[in-house]
């Protein structure tokens, strides 16, 4: 015997365990870190808990009526933490989430009020009684806004007088001639004549020992004057005739005037008659005036207040509608006053819509490529990824199916890639593939299948 087959037999390669070859591509979230074996190095899934997110207000919201019926106030507002909602670990919103916000009214109404009675006057007399007065005026305050006049100021002139006698005793009057009483008629119907007139101490008649009338010869209290007269036309006195009536009042509402008059016609004076009496400028007019719709409030006309959003609007991006409100309140309609406009049922309400959120909404981009099989040979999977795009798009929306706003989606399939190799295949005559490069792949293809991993890794990253 004799040895034979001297030469070692052969022993194929086998893989040793994974060791760690690398830092996790990011610090939260999905992301892939470097592993190897010996002669090989492949990645595998890190840090797969979600990157927090800190909360952020969302936008100022009524929270309530206003503090007051009229004039300045104050309304609550409140907001809430949900743009976004703080997720993951991420801090609160800071700051607080109830607020007030000034709010008008309108004008109050404000009643008016008597100042103090002015000091009396001076008697307009020394002696025989007089009258002395007093004023006020309704400006402690004035009326304002639609409030009330002073309390018994019922012509409404803002004003109030009082009286008082004084120097009530008794005074000497001395007499004094009245006025010449009118010519009487001449003493002949036709040719010259006489005629006279007489005057009386009557303004004043002599009292309590005062003196008579100067002139009074023979102290019987008239006096007598005559001049010649001749053949003429008899004189004819005026006489009023019968009163108009009333005019319109020169006020629709609160206090006004209306006039009548008439006329010296009745007869008119002629041939040197007299003139009505009482008609001192002698124009054969006389008018006489009242005070009319004393008290009587005017109208006040509706207004529109301001407008109010009642609901959010419907869409978060690509134009929706936000539903608005008004009240006829600023001022209400009164005494009679028309509603504002448009309020053709009279409920002193008004629905409006704006338009809202009109940005255009996000959208995906397209799908990167996928990256390679998780696996050389036999079943794996493989993901691809995209991202939202935001720009120009309306603040605060999202992509479809992106629930907290991440701005990346991912999908995955599964992939094969061949069975693996019979780790007792005999190489020799077949020769086994290099590292890296699948059964029945060529060196060019595994090329450009590690390229195409490369930017899908940079993507996902």
């Amino acid at each position: 015997q004799q040895n034979c087959n001297t030469q070692s037999c052969p022993v194929d390669g086998g893989w040793g365990s994974w060791q760690p070859a690398g830092a996790c591509s990011v610090t939260c979230g999905p992301g892939t870190e470097p592993i190897e074996r010996e002669a090989d190095t492949e990645q595998q899934n890190c840090n797969t808990q979600s990157c927090p997110v800190d909360g952020g207000w969302g936008s100022w919201q009524p929270a309530g009526a206003c503090s007051v019926t009229c004039g300045p106030g104050t309304e609550p507002i409140e907001r809430e933490c949900d743009s976004p909602a703080p997720q993951h670990g991420g801090k609160q919103c800071v700051g607080p989430s109830m607020d007030t916000q000034s709010c008008d009214k309108g004008l109050c109404p404000i009643n008016g009020d008597w100042s103090p009675w002015s000091g009396w006057s001076a008697c307009n007399v020394t002696c025989g009684g007089g009258i002395q007065l007093r004023t006020r005026l309704c400006d402690n305050p004035p009326p304002q806004h639609g409030g009330n006049n002073c309390v018994g100021d019922d012509d409404g002139d803002g004003a109030d007088t009082d009286y008082q006698e004084c120097n009530t005793n008794l005074c000497p009057v001395d007499g004094g001639w009245s006025q010449w009483l009118p010519w009487e008629t001449c003493n002949l119907s036709c040719g010259r004549g006489t005629q006279r007139r007489i005057r009386t101490c009557t303004e004043p008649a002599p009292q309590y020992n005062g003196n008579g009338c100067l002139g009074d010869p023979n102290g019987d209290g008239t006096d007598e004057d005559s001049r010649p007269c001749q053949i003429q036309p008899c004189p004819v006195d005026g006489s009023w005739g019968v009163w108009t009536t009333y005019g319109p009042c020169s006020a629709t509402c609160g206090p006004g005037t209306q006039s009548r008059s008439r006329l010296c016609d009745n007869p008119a004076p002629s041939n040197r008659g007299k003139d009505c009496p009482g008609d001192v400028d002698g124009d054969g007019r006389e008018e006489e005036t009242r005070s009319c719709n004393s008290g009587a409030p005017c109208p006040v006309d509706g207004m529109w207040g301001p407008w109010f959003e009642i609901s959010p609007c419907n869409v978060t991006c690509g134009g929706g509608i936000v539903v608005k409100e008004r009240l006829c309140n600023a001022p209400s309609p009164q005494h009679g006053g028309n509603p504002c406009a448009g309020d053709i049922d009279g409920d002193g309400r008004e629905v409006g819509f704006d338009v809202c959120k009109t940005g255009r909404c996000p959208v995906w981009d397209a799908w990167g490529s996928w990256s390679p099989c998780t696996v050389t040979c036999g079943p794996g999977d493989r993901e691809r990824a995209r991202v939202c795009d935001t720009a120009g798009a309306e603040p605060g929306a999202a992509c479809p199916g992106d629930a907290i706003g991440v701005g990346v989606d991912t999908e995955e399939e599964t992939c094969n890639n061949g069975p693996c190799p019979n780790e007792e295949e005999d190489c020799s005559t077949q020769g086994c593939p290099d590292p890296g490069i699948l059964a029945g792949q060529t060196q060019e293809q595994a090329e450009e299948d590690g390229e195409e991993k490369s930017d899908n890794t940079a993507l996902l990253a």
